[in-house]
């Protein structure tokens, strides 16, 4: 990132720019842009995934008839390839033939430019991606659960409390670091999200959609500017440090508490 790297020319030597990069960086507007794109949707998607795969944790861990099926048919979206899984969504979303456009129009509803609209486009791509990836992290919930000794709940269902005191002073504490890993990966899967953005819009409408990690991947294999897409590269992971230091500081806090 302190250097402007040849990367089609072998044999030349780089050329060392000092902090450049980084003060063209934080000059560039699309840079900015980007990085809000990314935290937009790491703001909703980081706990609206986590709510549903608790949500969906809850609900299979109940018996139920077809527990195994709907365990399965929750996970089924995890081992989808995620180029298959953004094409088949890109493919729903399509405004003229997609299957949801359909269905509007079946129910007497308008068409939506779900991926064409620089409002819609965003919100889109955050419900492929909550789909995608809560199963896993259902799971991962779902034994946090059941790793939850039973004595817990029956000793505070003999002191008087409710479904709602229950869940809240003795499941959340327990899977405080079932809770902390969910954060941390969604959080890092979030701001590195790249596949679903290269697929469905790349980037646009009118950068609508442009991510951090889609515009560093332009700076590098498209533009060839291996230095500056370097200077990106590293800011991204100082912001994910951040945020996961704070979000262990955090929970590590209201455990002691």
């Amino acid at each position: 990132s302190f250097h402007h790297p040849f990367l089609f020319r072998p044999g030349m030597p780089m050329t060392f720019v000092g902090l450049e990069n980084y003060r063209q960086l934080f000059l560039d507007p699309l840079f900015w842009q980007s990085l809000m794109n990314s935290a937009y949707f790491t703001m909703v998607v980081v706990p609206v995934q986590t709510a549903v795969a608790l949500g969906l944790a809850l609900l299979i861990r109940e018996k139920i008839k077809g527990l195994a099926f709907f365990r399965s048919a929750f996970f089924i979206p995890v081992i989808t390839s995620m180029v298959v899984a953004a094409i088949i969504w890109r493919v729903m979303y399509n405004t003229d033939a997609g299957l949801i456009n359909g269905l509007l129009v079946h129910t007497g509803l308008s068409k939506q430019l779900f991926l064409s609209s620089t409002t819609q486009a965003m919100p889109s791509i955050m419900v492929m991606g909550i789909w995608k990836s809560c199963g896993f992290f259902m799971l991962i919930f779902l034994a946090g659960l059941q790793a939850i000794p039973e004595e817990l709940y029956e000793a505070a269902t003999v002191d008087g409390a409710g479904r709602w005191h229950r869940f809240r002073h003795v499941t959340l504490p327990m899977l405080n670091h079932a809770m902390l890993f969910v954060l941390v990966i969604t959080t890092m899967d979030a701001m590195k999200l790249f596949a679903p953005i290269f697929i469905m819009t790349d980037g646009g409408p009118l950068n609508s959609t442009t991510v951090i990690v889609h515009y560093i991947y332009k700076n590098m294999f498209l533009f060839l500017k291996a230095g500056y897409a370097s200077a990106m590269a590293f800011v991204l992971f100082c912001i994910i440090l951040v945020l996961t230091l704070i979000q262990m500081k955090l929970l590590r806090r209201d455990t002691a508490v």
